[in-house]
């Protein structure tokens, strides 16, 4: 009966642990980066009307839909790469260099910006 119970305990642990090992595969191998990157462009394209809280009740659902995910799934993505710091530090980072990429190569394809720009100075 004691080997029997030994033999149960280890199978359990044994299958949680490979239990634990796939969930964390499958967070891993969620696009984490273009989540983050579609959240902040969802943010700062944001309502600011204070008074109108609403518009931000579904503010996600979009990003949602894209990544055919749920605010629960994301809950778990970021409690995840919580228990994980160094590496989310790094995926912020990627995700802020790309999105500084993306905007400075707008900058480069509207010269009547710089033109603009130009303008103002030498008015002032």
């Amino acid at each position: 009966m004691g080997r029997l119970f030994l033999f149960f305990v280890l199978f359990l642990t044994f299958y949680l642990a490979s239990c634990v090992d796939k969930k964390e595969e499958e967070l891993r191998a969620f696009p984490i980066e273009d989540l983050i990157e579609d959240i902040l462009l969802t943010n700062a394209s944001a309502p600011q009307d204070e008074e109108d809280s609403t518009r931000y009740l579904n503010l996600y659902d979009e990003v949602y839909r894209r990544f055919a995910t749920d605010s629960a799934h994301v809950d778990q993505l970021l409690k995840y790469w919580v228990l994980h710091p160094k590496e989310f530090d790094a995926i912020v980072d990627r995700v802020i260099a790309r999105m500084k990429r993306r905007y400075d190569s707008i900058e480069i394809l509207k010269p009547e910006l710089q033109l603009d720009n130009k303008l103002e100075d030498t008015v002032q």
